[in-house]
């Protein structure tokens, strides 16, 4: 297990936290530091996977394209066991889901600031997601 880092502003090992998502391994916990990342993230098809607030962080997952009806972070593919903790997550009145787990994957979703979406700020399909 590896623990992998994010800051918009520098000195970590990645700048976006799709970048961090992209070189984790199964079981890798992405710590992302205070800041606004205007991004769309996807987990697809990993397993044990932690995206999380650093301690005391203040984090933004804003949506890139308020137009799109994308999800702002998706988890699919078969992925399970995959953590999503402390974020906020804001759809900048427009998106219309915040987190959005489907095709069988298996995620928590917990202690989240999940707002500015026109339907629903997490939608779960079938019995995959955890929401606290």
């Amino acid at each position: 297990m590896a623990v992998i880092t994010v800051s918009a502003t520098g000195g970590a090992d990645h700048s976006t936290i799709s970048a961090a998502i992209a070189n984790a391994g199964d079981g890798d916990e992405i710590r992302v530091e205070s800041g606004t990342y205007v991004e769309a993230i996807a987990v697809t098809g990993r397993t044990d996977l932690t995206i999380a607030a650093a301690d005391g962080a203040d984090v933004t997952i804003q949506a890139p394209d308020p137009t799109d009806a994308a999800a702002v972070v998706t988890v699919d593919g078969g992925s399970t066991g995959i953590v999503i903790d402390g974020l906020n997550i804001d759809g900048a009145g427009r998106v219309a889901h915040g987190v959005q787990v489907i095709g069988g994957a298996v995620a928590t979703v917990s202690n989240n600031d999940v707002s500015g979406f026109l339907s629903s700020g997490v939608k779960p399909t079938g019995d995959g997601v955890s929401a606290t």
